[in-house]
């Protein structure tokens, strides 16, 4: 069994139903049509993180393979992320998956918690699944997206788009973890390699 530290709410949606909202809004659409802009402001570290040679890897696979071979790789990521840190997975893209740490998930140090979860990544990385990972933190919103067809929950902000660029950092051959993690506090701050945070590990 894993040891795995739980956060306070199962998913981004069951966290904004329990919290007060700092946005509540139903602006026009500019078509006539009423579009909420529902969401709360919060700090946290956003986790990125994909698989390594990913076309390549899953060419010769047909579709049935090729799912449960992101399944795997989606399973294991997700217990590294909650095994010394309360993170809530905030979606998956592809091969791709997002992790938000936040004190209000319970987190006492949300990048620290961030930066755990990718040395397990890489450390247990048994399959040999070599992932590209991006750490950021900053200010993002966790609120309502889509149509009145449909709406999920999910996080918006730089440090999310920046945390998706530090993923797909070619980093350079001497670096001595294997696993591919680059860390910035805040938006416009120079990322640093993960082997630089050696000592909080």
């Amino acid at each position: 069994m894993l040891d795995v530290m739980t956060s306070l709410y199962a998913t981004l949606a069951d966290f904004l139903a329990c919290q007060m909202l700092t946005i509540d809004a139903t602006p026009d659409d500019g078509w006539g049509a009423p579009m909420p802009v529902k969401g709360r402001e919060i700090e946290a570290t956003v986790l990125f993180a994909d698989i390594t040679s990913f076309s390549a890897r899953t060419a010769d696979l047909d579709p049935a393979e090729t799912l449960a071979f992101v399944n795997h790789f989606f399973v294991w990521t997700s217990e590294e992320a909650v095994r010394q840190g309360p993170g809530i997975v905030d979606k998956y893209i592809g091969d791709e998956m997002m992790v938000i740490f936040s004190d209000e998930f319970g987190s006492d140090d949300p990048l620290l918690d961030a930066v755990h979860a990718a040395r397990g990544m890489g450390q247990r990385d048994v399959y040999s699944f070599l992932p590209h990972i991006g750490i950021a933190s900053g200010r993002v919103i966790v609120g309502y997206v889509g149509t009145p067809q449909g709406y999920s929950v999910s996080v918006f902000g730089a440090p999310v788009a920046l945390a998706a660029r530090c993923a797909a950092v070619d980093l350079p051959d001497d670096l001595d973890v294997r696993v591919s993690s680059w860390v910035s506090h805040k938006p416009g701050v120079r990322p640093r390699p993960l082997r630089h945070f050696r000592a909080w590990l």
